[in-house]
């Protein structure tokens, strides 16, 4: 950390400069479910195919997500994970989305430029990958014969709905 910069505070305290470590983050969430298909991160996933194939997919996902950061650089638009924050919360006007996003551009402004720029395709994959998402969340869940996965049917469209209006 530069001495010019200020630490990044949340609830008074400061903050660690997390961007970074999402990788690390995803790279352990990728091994985890690759090595332990009954991890804590989907333990009950293998008793329903619809989430079993949903599982797989944000796998396979994150694998080339994390591939696409570590291997490419260029000019990231931080807009575009502005946008992303914002559908993900629900409440994209929300004070505690303005805090999070807030927080998030003060941690993305410690990193070197160097450092951001393997972020660029990092941000619009991650924001078209949502969108794929959302669809194959949808088409599993309406083609689910499993009872606890059907009882979410109704739910989807709405939810959909409310994370893709900002």
């Amino acid at each position: 950390l530069d001495q010019d910069k200020k630490p990044v505070m949340k609830d008074n305290k400061p903050v660690v400069n997390k961007v970074p470590s999402m990788l690390q983050h995803l790279k352990g969430y990728a091994s985890s479910a690759l090595a332990f298909p009954y991890s804590a991160y989907n333990q009950h996933d293998h008793r329903s195919s619809v989430m079993t194939d949903l599982m797989s997919w944000k796998v396979a996902n994150s694998v080339k997500f994390i591939d696409l950061v570590s291997n490419t650089t260029g000019i990231p638009n931080f807009e575009l994970f502005i946008q992303l924050m914002q559908m993900k919360s629900g409440s994209p006007n929300s004070q505690l989305t303005t805090d999070t996003i807030k927080m998030m551009l003060d941690l993305w402004n410690l990193n070197t430029p160097e450092d951001q720029a393997h972020w660029a395709q990092g941000f619009q994959m991650a924001l078209t990958s949502y969108y794929e998402w959302l669809q194959v969340l949808q088409n599993q869940i309406s083609k689910a014969t499993d009872p606890t996965v059907k009882a979410f049917q109704p739910l989807v469209p709405g939810l959909i709905a409310r994370v893709t209006k900002i």
